[in-house]
């Protein structure tokens, strides 16, 4: 109760707590360090323009929803931006480091085939040609061996006794003549003698040539 003559006292103002550190209490959202001012921050911060070749592709979760809408939207700065990634870049130096090795293999490719080509004909000019000397070889061999054959010493002696035969068959003619009396004794005995030495002339030849010494 208040005393006499005195009207109520007023209660002493509630002193205001301040939260230790590590409080359960969080700070007014007003205050720093509270979620309402730093939301505060970032919506009063005043947006850059924005230029997708200059954002990197780990920088992608710093990019807010405005800025992925804009660069979705737009086909050419998507293209723009996708082109100067790392990997992109990377892969479009292989490709033309590919591209570059295919078509110098290509021209070595060209230039051996055509110089093959090249090959290929003087082979065919050159197989012509042996086939061609080759023919003349076989042909002049088989002369060759035909003339051999004619001139071997078989050959020979069978050609030596059947001229030994022809003169033994004249002089056996010329006899029959003579003693017939178509020929005179002077022309028999000089046809005769010819023929005669003819004959042996072969016989000894053939002999010769059958059982060389």
């Amino acid at each position: 109760m208040s005393p006499p003559g005195v009207g109520p006292v007023p209660s002493p103002l509630p002193q205001q707590q301040v939260a230790p550190s590590g409080s359960p209490y969080p700070p007014p959202s007003n205050l720093p360090g509270g979620p309402g001012y730093q939301q505060g921050q970032q919506q009063a911060r005043p947006v850059a323009a924005f230029n997708p070749l200059s954002i990197p592709l780990t920088q992608l979760d710093t990019m807010t929803l405005e800025q992925l809408n804009e660069l979705l939207a737009n086909e050419s700065k998507l293209d723009d931006f996708i082109s100067q990634l790392p990997a992109v870049v990377e892969l479009n130096k292989l490709r033309a480091d590919l591209q570059e090795s295919n078509l110098a293999q290509a021209k070595k490719n060209e230039a051996a085939a055509a110089e093959l080509g090249k090959l290929q004909a003087e082979y065919e000019t050159r197989r012509a040609a042996a086939e061609a000397a080759r023919a003349q070889y076989d042909e002049k061999a088989k002369q060759q061996a035909q003339a051999l054959e004619a001139f071997s010493p078989q050959a020979l002696a069978a050609r030596l006794d059947a001229l030994a035969r022809e003169s033994d068959a004249a002089s056996e003619a010329a006899s029959q003549k003579f003693l017939s009396g178509e020929m005179p004794l002077a022309e028999f005995q000089r046809v005769y003698r010819d023929l005669r030495v003819e004959y042996h002339t072969r016989c000894a030849k053939r002999e010769a040539l059958l059982h060389p010494r």
